[in-house]
């Protein structure tokens, strides 16, 4: 699996954030080709509002998402609400079995 992590640096304006990320920045992200999940919830550190994470099932998958039309329109969104910055953490998830039970 791959994830991509959209961290959110804290805005001057967090229920404007909230807003436009619930109501427009959401469904655009969803509407992504070849998003397996998407979840988000607020940060518990100080530079973090908001932390999104976008699962794939392969870098490949998330590159020919982020560069689609749907992609495109998040990431053109994210001048609407995200001026304090956002970082994209690109990570190729390792998942372990279970341990044996005794």
């Amino acid at each position: 699996m791959f994830d991509v992590f959209a961290i959110y640096a804290p805005p001057e304006d967090a229920s404007a954030f909230d807003v436009r990320y619930r109501t427009v920045h959401v469904p655009l992200s969803r509407a992504m080709p070849g998003l397996a999940e998407f979840s988000w919830g607020y940060g518990d550190i100080p530079e973090a509002h908001v932390v999104a994470r976008m699962t794939f099932a392969d870098e490949a998958h998330a590159d020919v998402a982020f560069a689609s039309a749907e992609g495109s329109a998040a990431a053109a969104d994210l001048v609407n609400f995200a001026g304090a910055g956002v970082q994209l953490v690109r990570v190729t998830r390792e998942v372990l079995a279970p341990a044996p039970q005794a």
